[in-house]
């Protein structure tokens, strides 16, 4: 039986050669007149775009501000009306079951007109 050898091969290095004066424009890859005029194009609307994206999104925003704003002055209304029934609601109520003793009516089945001032029972007047 015969083995082999194996041979072991020494890496050679390449020795560089000297940086070659080179115009940089040569290495530099240029698009075509119409292919550099089809990007701008697009360039240009997407950049439009983008802006209007912004643009979008600060009125959004405005609105949003906005209509919080008018939510709270509503809110705040709606709170004071509230506030000016509960103070009134003792004297409404205080006077129902005075008209409601003078008229012989039950309360919860007074109807008055508040235009004509027309007192009528929802039980037996229709």
């Amino acid at each position: 039986m015969t083995r082999k050898k194996k041979t072991v091969k020494k890496k050679t290095t390449k020795k560089r050669s000297a940086p070659k004066d080179v115009d940089a424009s040569e290495k530099v890859k240029k698009l075509n007149e119409n292919e550099s005029l089809a990007f701008g194009k697009l360039d240009a609307e997407m950049r439009n775009n983008l802006q209007g994206m912004s643009i979008c999104d600060y009125k959004l925003s405005d609105l949003r501000r906005e209509y919080q704003e008018k939510v709270g002055q509503l809110t705040n209304l709606k709170l004071k009306h509230q506030q000016e029934i509960a103070r009134l609601r003792p004297e409404y109520d205080d006077l129902l079951q005075k008209l409601s003793k003078k008229y012989g009516i039950p309360a919860k089945a007074m109807v008055i007109d508040p235009d004509t001032g027309t007192v009528r029972s929802a039980v037996t007047d229709v």
